[in-house]
């Protein structure tokens, strides 16, 4: 008795599903499971186009899809000053450090860019292992190179003393940009993987702040791009034109929306209680 009456109580509940799956990235196979929720809540304009515009008729047919704004927007401030150091985030994954680390090590230490100040910033003091294999297998001493410095401190208290970012494709890159700060994008991955993620994603960038803004704002250096050669002509580029990037990130940040989003989330749901 008790378990039909919940099963009827459980049937009245509105279900909400927030921050869905990136059906826009993987194929439209999940979205007939949305259309069991009476609200879907996305956190980005260009996924909300994707839902009203891209989908056809009969595709995003029963399906209620919803913008209040980006959530990240109150956890990250914007600033138009930048700072003298190039950030490094060499991702958080072990397969992310790993294809960052030889890259970078080599770039830090190349001559064009002996009077560069860099700054990486590790996710965990459990990454420092990393740092440690890399020296084991390519005999280097990281804490010897005179330019490079290592830090665990939380990228909001370090990005008044960067004037751009060279980051591991992922959440950061789009957190850094809320911040005002130019990224130049990079990722590498085995053959395989990157053989199988090309036959499966279909979008153009793999970074969030140039998918919002449909134009490349961030370079995006993907596979045999990620080279300290193609690192050193972005880099050239990027100090030419970082304050630039700097506007077009403010002007994609006002479009995200204002403060207070999961407020406004709130009182919606609140305002339309069955």
């Amino acid at each position: 008795m008790k378990k039909k009456i919940l099963e009827k109580e459980l049937q009245n509940l509105r279900m909400v599903y927030y921050i869905p799956p990136k059906v826009w990235a993987w194929g439209k196979k999940r979205i007939e499971k949305l259309k069991k929720f009476d609200d879907v809540i996305v956190i980005f304009p260009f996924e909300k186009a994707y839902y009203d515009n891209t989908l056809k008729k009969n595709e995003s047919k029963g399906l209620k899809v919803e913008y209040f704004g980006n959530p990240f927007v109150d956890k990250y401030e914007f600033s138009d000053k930048l700072g003298e150091k190039i950030l490094l985030l060499p991702g958080s994954r072990r397969q992310e450090i790993e294809k960052f680390l030889p890259v970078i090590m080599e770039l830090v230490r190349n001559e064009k860019v002996k009077n560069e100040k860099f700054l990486m910033k590790l996710a965990s003091k459990n990454h420092i292992k990393y740092i440690r294999d890399f020296e084991k297998k390519y005999k280097i001493d990281v804490h010897k190179i005179p330019n490079l410095e290592i830090t665990f401190d939380e990228i909001k208290n370090i990005r008044k003393d960067c004037k751009y970012a060279i980051a591991t494709s992922g959440t950061v890159t789009f957190e850094v940009s809320l911040m005002g700060l130019p990224v130049i994008v990079v990722y590498k991955t085995s053959k395989i993987n990157a053989f199988i993620a090309r036959k499966i994603i279909k979008i153009k960038y793999i970074t969030l702040t140039n998918l919002n803004a449909n134009k490349e704002i961030f370079k995006e250096l993907l596979q045999e791009d990620f080279s300290v050669e193609k690192l050193l002509e972005e880099m050239e580029i990027t100090e030419k034109n970082k304050e630039n990037v700097v506007l077009e990130l403010k002007k994609e940040r006002e479009k995200l929306g204002n403060f207070g989003v999961l407020e406004k989330i709130a009182d919606y749901l609140l305002e339309n209680r069955d």
